[in-house]
């Protein structure tokens, strides 16, 4: 049997442990705050309000930036996604003489282990005039720490379904 020959066993057991040194050396991200999404009632009438809780949690061990920029009830610090049964985004709110420019600004930080809560009118984001179930999520940019793309880090809650009645 040629050298080469007795050298692909060990070459393809060097490739192995490589690949496996490479992966457990890659650092997963982590962000420095958790957002944990919820409503008081699961259930609301087509044309009410719709509320929910945005909770921010800081998990880091110093102190992480809660900055509210809004008005009417709504975040825009705050990304907001809604989607239909269908799993197709919902529509977003547009009403007559409706303000969307933020004119309420109050900074805030949240100290290691402590959460900053805010209530959100997200009938305000979205037309939920439509009886169903719809899956909503939120998330939110952490400046200062990117992902593999440069881009700020994309903190993103947990995930919870509203029912609207007709």
């Amino acid at each position: 049997m040629t050298t080469f020959r007795k050298n692909i066993p060990f070459a393809i057991l060097v490739s192995l442990i490589l690949c496996a040194a490479m992966d457990s050396t890659a650092q997963t991200i982590t962000a420095p705050y958790t957002l944990t999404l919820s409503s008081k009632q699961p259930e609301f009438h087509v044309g009410s309000n719709v509320w929910i809780t945005i909770v921010q949690t800081n998990t880091s061990n110093q102190v992480v930036e809660c900055v509210y920029r809004g008005s009417s009830g709504v975040n825009n610090e705050y990304r907001y996604d809604v989607w239909d049964e269908e799993g197709k985004l919902a529509e977003k709110a547009i009403w007559p003489h409706m303000d969307t420019t933020p004119n309420d600004y109050h900074d805030c930080g949240i100290n290691p282990g402590e959460s900053s809560t805010d209530v959100i009118k997200l009938s305000r984001v979205y037309k939920l005039d439509r009886p169903g179930k719809y899956t909503v999520q939120v998330y939110r940019f952490f400046i200062g720490i990117t992902d593999d793309q440069g881009n700020p880090l994309k903190v993103l809650s947990n995930s919870i379904t509203i029912t609207i009645t007709g």
